[in-house]
């Protein structure tokens, strides 16, 4: 009754983020997406929000999400929080030939990058919301939706292998990813070449590193502008092999940890349009006095999280060129 009713006060609507409670069965939510598919709405794109708001604290995740297959002309699907589907649900999106954006982000990962105006972790804070990720398993009946533009997961750190990861070159879906973000993965030292094999197309990257030399790996991207390193387990990383490869491979976007944050770093300042510092909490104000100043080519800026030490936003002034801040 509510999707009739939407369908017909807004017939153009393309875009919808729908909440799953954890008090939904498998045969009501297939039910739910096939009367959303009946209703003849165009939605384009569609985000699942898991919410675990019922009370008393009872019931679980939906695992089952193959109802989602009903609504064949999305283009991008969405699912935040929850259990993680089993590699069965993945091979089943095969048959939407249009989805071009696929993001995973499953348990309390998801719900910390919401947008949504709500109390998600006040409403989670009782119920089993957990971590979750993929495995190699998921990689592989990922690696046949070779229609993909963007992947976003939340990978299992030591269950995602470069066996299951070269799953994407092996079937061509690497070579049609323009943007590609493994979260939490710890990628072995040498295997990136491989798992990277045919990925011309890349634009955006986001991978654990775990040796230095997998930068020149990075380097052979041609297209590559927006890498994200979690340095993590690298330790021997230092400011000057970011800015060197920065400067040499011409990168104008930056996701970095806080302990790269360093003056070596403004020796990219010529190229480095975008910049996002995570972790900066443990970084002191003197090194960002030192170092926001000398990259006035910036024209954003993230701070996360909130407990930056900025000392103020005067010591942004310098960058004239900034459009967009993002402080949390």
């Amino acid at each position: 009754m509510v999707l009739t009713c939407v369908a017909r006060l807004f017939p153009h609507l393309s875009c919808a983020i729908l909440l799953v409670g954890n008090r939904i069965s498998p045969a009501l939510f297939q039910q739910r997406m096939e009367a959303l598919a009946i209703t003849g709405m165009k939605l384009q794109e569609l985000e699942l929000r898991f919410v675990y708001a019922a009370k008393p604290m009872i019931g679980s995740w939906l695992e089952d999400l193959s109802g989602v297959t009903h609504l064949r002309q999305l283009s991008v699907l969405r699912l935040a929080g929850g259990a993680t589907p089993p590699p069965s649900f993945f091979a089943q999106l095969s048959g939407m030939r249009q989805l071009e954006v696929l993001e995973l982000l499953p348990g309390a990962y998801g719900q910390a990058l919401g947008d949504l105006d709500i109390d998600v972790a006040s409403a989670n804070a009782q119920g089993p919301v957990g971590e979750g990720g993929l495995a190699d398993a998921h990689l592989e009946a990922i690696a046949q939706l070779t229609q993909l533009k963007k992947l976003t997961v939340k990978v299992i750190p030591g269950e995602v292998t470069p066996a299951g990861l070269n799953c994407l070159a092996a079937s061509g879906l690497i070579s049609q990813l323009r943007q590609l973000a493994l979260y939490d993965s710890e990628l072995p030292a040498g295997c990136l070449s491989s798992v990277l094999k045919g990925a011309g197309r890349l634009t955006s990257l986001q991978l654990g590193l775990s040796n230095v030399d997998d930068l020149g790996a990075l380097g052979k991207l041609p297209q590559l502008q927006e890498p994200s390193l979690d340095a993590a387990f690298l330790p021997e990383l230092r400011p000057q092999h970011i800015s060197l490869a920065s400067k040499h491979y011409g990168w104008s976007r930056l996701s970095l940890p806080r302990n790269l944050l360093a003056a070596g770093l403004t020796a990219a300042a010529a190229s480095l349009e975008s910049l996002a510092l995570l972790q900066v909490s443990g970084t002191s104000q003197a090194e960002l006095s030192l170092t926001l100043p000398g990259l006035t080519g910036l024209t954003s800026l993230r701070l996360l999280p909130s407990e930056h030490g900025l000392g103020g936003l005067g010591q942004l002034l310098p960058l004239r060129h900034l459009k967009k801040l993002n402080v949390k």
